[in-house]
């Protein structure tokens, strides 16, 4: 019983997850496909790789404490 409680929980937050990250991620694709020349859009990506990083990073940590 309790290894599926623990695939329950898993599947909440899996679909919790998707909920928040699918209505941002087409927020930020409408708004990269808005960007004109190539220098907004490589600043514009490196700022989504480095806010995807933090996100990750800062999950892991309070998940380890």
């Amino acid at each position: 019983m309790k290894k599926y409680f623990w695939v329950f929980l898993l599947l909440i937050a899996g679909f919790i997850l998707a909920l928040w990250i699918i209505p941002w991620g087409v927020q930020v694709t409408n708004n990269y496909a808005g960007l004109q020349n190539g220098k907004e859009k490589f600043e514009a990506s490196l700022e989504i790789s480095k806010a995807i990083i933090g996100g990750v990073g800062t999950g892991s940590i309070s998940v380890l404490r």
